[in-house]
């Protein structure tokens, strides 16, 4: 008796499989017959889509920097800094303010034409001190 209804169950568990396998190909040959119907009629220009609307107009571009010349001295500015001196991981200090660490690529802000002390502190070995001129533009320290 129980051989008879798990042979009864495995019929069924294969009629089941048997029907989804058949609904699965004919969706599949369904969609095929659909897209060879779609790529070869032929459209007309009148049911074209309309061409999309042109992108609104950008915000206005940031204020490009006034070359050096331009600046009055002491003027307040913030100018990118990279710098790249000394080993990794070194502590990086602007002016006596801590930066960050090296390779440190941020801004710093100062006065135009004063001078910018900064400072490379490796974790080993004997610290560095530069100075750089505030101006407009990337200051670099390493390259």
């Amino acid at each position: 008796m129980i051989r008879a209804s798990i042979a009864r169950a495995s019929s069924f568990a294969q009629l089941a499989a048997a029907g989804l396998v058949a609904l699965s190909a004919a969706r599949f040959g369904t969609a095929g017959v659909l897209f060879a119907i779609r790529e070869q009629a032929p459209t007309l220009e009148s049911a074209a889509a309309p061409a999309p609307p042109p992108p609104p107009p950008a915000t206005r571009a940031p204020e490009p920097r006034p070359p050096a010349s331009a600046v009055k001295s002491g003027t307040t500015l913030r100018v990118p800094l990279v710098v790249t001196l000394g080993p990794d991981r070194s502590e990086v200090r602007a002016d006596g303010v801590k930066l960050g660490n090296t390779p440190y690529v941020g801004e710093v802000t100062c006065k135009a034409g004063e001078s910018i002390r900064i400072d490379v502190t490796p974790p080993r070995g004997v610290p560095t001190s530069h100075e750089k001129r505030c101006a407009p533009g990337t200051l670099r320290v390493g390259d």
